[in-house]
């Protein structure tokens, strides 16, 4: 919603990931996670693919792409097979029962785009859990599987702005699963644990138990809806209460002083306005426990609440806001950490320590080293023009052209906006 993101990795001989580049673009066309302007999203992903081919000198032929805040589907399901005279189960035969998850119908024409084994039975006695049932020993093999769909009008604009932009998709991933990759250990992955992704326009969820997703759900809002109650609670523009919100802001009024103001400048012939940070951190406290109210009714909804035993752990871009751990803690009962998708890369800059990045760490993870063009083609070097009077320089790209605009966004005085 805020910053489209992009990144390049690498799978070192030794078996490690590394990250080769990483570049973040301000996103234009774009509403709590959806896709509402192809044409503006498509020029923002071909800038950004041209900014990772230059760092990296390498052309990119296909990408993994996010699903970003597209809500959506999920049903348990059931499937059987009867084994017959081999009386084995084999490879071929979970991947048939694996696929016909992939018919299963919903409503709203979603599309099925995952399919997440829980359990397996064997002659409706042996219990196989999310362990291969490849080896057993019976008659017939029924599977339990979590099914997820997304409406299919989502992934026709998504494959559209794309095309668009000229790009190739490998796969789409979805965006809760990301998040699980991104800051969940295995072992709370076993024990038991909500990790939820709070960004500009969405709030992504996922729920493991038993070492398996048992519940996912993206909620169509995030920390761009505090953002709008300051615009209209203190009657400032967008961008002064974007940066006032990420630089003054707190999720817990009550921690904050009653003698802390901030300055805020007026427009042109009007005085500069004050703002209580209390009644600031009153704003942003109520839509945040407003959120944290629709997380604690998914996790209410999946029925493993008592299960959590490593809580929660919190990412995305507003979870750097102060004091969110302690009002998350207060709404929900759970131990809470922060999380980033750094752990398992190896980042010689500390870039994906960033919080608002672990979504993108998560999908470097979920790849597969198959991404890149065999043939490496040169890439366009700039050319500089001669004229009468200075050197000035031009890229055969258009997006060269553009200037960042946002470099500024923070470099005003601290204690004022």
């Amino acid at each position: 919603t805020y910053e489209i993101r992009g990144a390049i990795g690498r799978m070192n001989a030794n078996g490690k990931l590394s990250l080769l580049a990483s570049d973040t673009r301000k996103s234009e066309g774009i509403q709590r996670g959806n896709i509402l302007n192809p044409d503006f999203v498509a020029r923002t992903i071909r800038e950004l693919s041209l900014s990772l081919e230059k760092k990296t000198g390498k052309q990119i032929a296909k990408y993994y792409v996010n699903t970003g805040g597209m809500l959506i589907y999920q049903k348990q399901n059931k499937a059987y097979r009867l084994l017959g005279d081999k009386n084995e189960v084999d490879e071929e035969l979970v991947k048939d029962i694996t696929a016909e998850n992939f018919k299963v119908t919903f409503e709203n024409g979603a599309e099925v785009i995952d399919v997440v084994p829980l359990s397996y039975t064997v002659d409706e006695e042996f219990e196989v859990h999310h362990q291969s049932p490849i080896g057993s020993t019976g008659s017939k093999l029924e599977g339990e599987f979590l099914v997820t769909a997304i409406r299919q009008t989502g992934l026709e604009v998504l494959a559209r702005t794309l095309q668009k932009a000229g790009v190739e998709k490998h796969e789409i991933l979805l965006a809760p699963k990301i998040l699980g990759e991104a800051v969940l250990t295995e072992e709370e992955k076993e024990i038991g644990a909500v990790a939820i992704d709070v960004g500009a326009g969405k709030t992504s969820i996922i729920i493991y138990h038993g070492g398996v997703v048992r519940h996912a759900a993206v909620l169509p809002f995030g920390g761009d809806v505090v953002t709008k109650d300051l615009v209209s609670g203190c009657g400032i523009v967008k961008d002064k209460a974007e940066k006032m919100k990420r630089k003054f802001g707190s999720a817990m009024a009550e921690l904050q002083s009653d003698n802390d103001f901030v300055s805020i400048s007026g427009s042109e012939g009007w005085d500069p306005k004050e703002v209580s940070c209390k009644t600031l951190a009153y704003i942003i406290q109520a839509r945040m426990e407003e959120i944290f109210s629709n997380v604690m009714y998914q996790i209410d909804k999946s029925g493993l609440y008592d299960l959590l035993g490593a809580g929660i752990v919190l990412t995305g871009g507003t979870s750097k806001m102060k004091d969110i751990v302690p009002l998350l803690k207060y709404k929900t009962g759970l131990d809470v950490r922060l999380g980033t998708g750094a752990r398992g890369i190896e980042d010689a800059g500390g870039v994906l320590k960033d919080s608002s990045l672990s979504m993108l760490a998560g999908m470097l993870k979920l790849g597969k080293p198959d991404c890149m063009k065999e043939k490496v083609e040169p890439i366009p070097k700039q050319s500089v023009k001669k004229t009468g009077r200075r050197k000035t320089v031009s890229s055969p790209g258009l997006w060269d052209k553009l200037g960042d605009r946002f470099n500024s966004f923070f470099d005003e005085d601290d204690n004022a906006l």
